[in-house]
């Protein structure tokens, strides 16, 4: 349904759909594929859901990790594909992001 919906068929368009996905929490070790939840850390809901499309790569000015691409649906009501998006950990701001992937670990 919706962002959701849309991140898990592109998922298992890539991978096998009986493929386990696991969290990911080092930022350095996301890949394409892998799909984000923004998360509220007020409300604990997901507020939207994407698949990283690019290399992740560290930002040394702004002290962050981002990726210029992520595959995206019922964004404005589009899909869109390119759209650059950066990640934050919990502890750092109220939105954040939470990965999974389903590369073998």
């Amino acid at each position: 349904y919706a962002c959701g919906g849309f991140a898990a068929m592109v998922s298992d368009l890539i991978f096998p759909e009986d493929m386990a996905m696991r969290e990911v929490t080092d930022f350095s070790q996301v890949r394409p594929g892998d799909v984000v939840f923004n998360i509220n850390r007020n409300t604990g809901a997901a507020t939207h859901v994407w698949v990283v499309a690019d290399e992740v790569q560290w930002d040394e000015k702004n002290n962050r990790w981002w990726c210029e691409n992520a595959a995206e649906g019922n964004n404005g009501n589009q899909v869109t594909w390119t759209y650059a998006r950066t990640f934050n950990y919990k502890e750092d701001r109220v939105n954040y992001q939470v990965v999974y992937t389903r590369y073998p670990d």
